[in-house]
């Protein structure tokens, strides 16, 4: 016998779509179109289960209800010691069936049955992005024997260096945020033209060394710098010896994309100071950084705004864009990186003129005063 009443049945299959269509319906009525932004993780620590990098390429319209009616809530705009911080939160409603049908279908990033913490939410009415928390699922619960919509937490996104590509006014967080450096190219030194956001890989960081003499003939190269991005050995090269002595040769041993040491093939003789040791330029490299804003300035060379950048960019190197294929030498770094969207930032006063009396140094990284 079955221990409940058979004539009451919560678990009927009509009943079931038409509350949830009523509540898709709700939604559409009373939410706002919302954006979902998949986070992509690019490099994690797979030992501390940190993430170190990510990224956002795609977001997914689809409507949401702001459950809070009266504002946001949290803290809100909080006055500290390290100036305003904005700590506003909010709850978005989004039904499971907008979600299978919208967000979570197999031509999409997101392929989980559900919203995922870490994720973000763009809210076109504010401009604001969101990030998830925390994911209810069983509120209401189980009404009708069913659970029909997902209630995210969200707390204000605060940008740490994501890559936003997502082709949306999101992209704006990390236009207005992002560190940036100016590059300076060699006019009429390549060729086509840079489009904006675009990644550029360079030619990748040359490794360097020093050479060891004895009795007028090279013994042994010390690698400096072992470089990046070698995909095969690169050729060494000494400079010449002295009138009557002859040049050393030696050949790179790589690992990993870099040189670990020069073995020598030839020590040369006549030397009466240490040759210089010059490694050729790798072939490639990885993304270095992406194209924020470029110009041409005076004289026809062109100036470059990155960010996302990788590494440090070298003078010299060749910069090639990913999709117009656009290629430059690098004229000259800018020394400084900068945020753009705050005018009244010391980050340059807190830098410069606190050398003068606080020192970070390996010998005293508390910044103890000198």
């Amino acid at each position: 016998m079955a221990p409940t009443n058979v004539f009451f049945n919560h678990a009927v299959q009509s009943e079931h779509h038409l509350y949830e269509d009523l509540i898709v319906e709700s939604l559409r009525m009373y939410g706002h179109e919302c954006f979902y932004l998949p986070r992509e993780i690019v490099e994690e620590d797979t030992i501390l289960g940190e993430d170190i990098q990510s990224r956002f390429g795609d977001a997914y319209s689809v409507e949401m209800y702001l459950e809070n009616v009266d504002g946001y809530e949290g803290e809100g705009d909080l006055f500290s010691k390290f100036g305003l911080e904005v700590r506003d939160q909010a709850t978005f409603v989004i039904s499971v069936r907008s979600w299978e049908r919208f967000v979570s279908t197999d031509g999409n990033l997101v392929s989980s049955f559900r919203p995922n913490e870490g994720d973000l939410i763009y809210f076109p009415l504010s401009g604001s992005l969101f990030e998830i928390r925390f994911v209810e699922h069983e509120d209401p619960f189980y009404q009708v024997g069913k659970l029909f919509i997902f209630k995210m937490r969200c707390e204000l996104f605060e940008y740490s260096g994501e890559d936003f590509d997502t082709g949306i006014n999101a992209d704006l967080v990390e236009i207005e945020s992002a560190y940036t450096q100016e590059i300076t190219l060699l006019a009429a030194s390549g060729s086509g033209s840079y489009e904006k956001h675009e990644a550029i890989s360079g030619t990748a960081d040359r490794a360097t060394g020093t050479a060891s003499i004895s009795g007028g003939a090279v013994t042994s190269v010390s690698i400096v710098s072992q470089g990046d991005g070698y995909t095969s050995a690169p050729t060494v090269t000494f400079s010449a010896a002295p009138v009557g002595g002859t040049t050393a040769t030696g050949t790179a041993v790589i690992g990993e994309n870099k040189v670990l040491s020069v073995t020598i093939t030839e020590a040369g003789s006549g030397y009466t100071a240490a040759p210089t040791v010059t490694f050729a330029v790798s072939p490639a490299d990885t993304v270095v950084a992406e194209v924020n804003t470029f110009r041409v300035a005076d004289g026809g060379s062109m100036i470059l705004t990155l960010q996302q950048i990788q590494r440090t960019i070298q003078v010299g190197e060749t910069l090639t864009g990913a999709v117009s294929g656009a290629a430059y030498e690098v004229l000259s770094v800018g020394s400084e990186i900068a945020l753009p969207n705050d005018d009244t930032n010391q980050n340059e006063d807190f830098e410069t003129k606190g050398d003068s009396y606080l020192d970070f140094s390996e010998t005293n990284p508390f910044g103890e005063p000198t």
